[in-house]
């Protein structure tokens, strides 16, 4: 879309995952078609510049205490974070900053129509396989 021109149509599919099943007449699984998602990153604000987290125990950590709703955690009294705050999610040791989670989709489709232009956009991140051959 150029600058200034609205769209007159948007369309947006985000999915994390999909999985389709082929079966025969005998109701037995021939193939099975998937995709899927990346695994969940974590970001830090360092002097307004986002940096991933590489420590793949800190990010597991993370994700652990993410996934179980827990507003505040410690790890080894050597790392301190604060998910209490709705949207803001805070690391306070061994370094102070924001922390961001981020989750790209493993299928992102959008199609945009104005008067004048068309876009489409389409990425997949993961596709996987299986055939039964029995």
């Amino acid at each position: 879309m150029t600058e200034g021109e609205q769209a007159n149509y948007v369309f947006m599919l985000s999915l994390s995952g999909i999985g389709v099943s082929i079966i025969n007449r005998a109701q037995e699984e021939v193939a099975f078609i998937s995709i899927s998602s990346m695994p969940s990153m974590w970001e830090i604000e360092v002097k307004n510049k986002w940096k991933m987290l590489e420590d793949v125990t800190l990010v597991t950590w993370l994700e652990d205490k993410w996934n179980h709703a827990v507003e505040h955690a410690n790890l080894e009294d050597r790392i301190e974070v604060d998910f209490s705050t709705v949207g803001k999610l805070r690391m306070m040791k061994p370094y102070m900053g924001e922390l961001r989670r981020v989750c790209p989709p493993g299928l992102l489709f959008h199609y945009s129509q104005s008067e004048h232009q068309t876009f489409i956009h389409a990425k997949v991140h993961k596709v996987s396989g299986c055939l039964n051959l029995t």
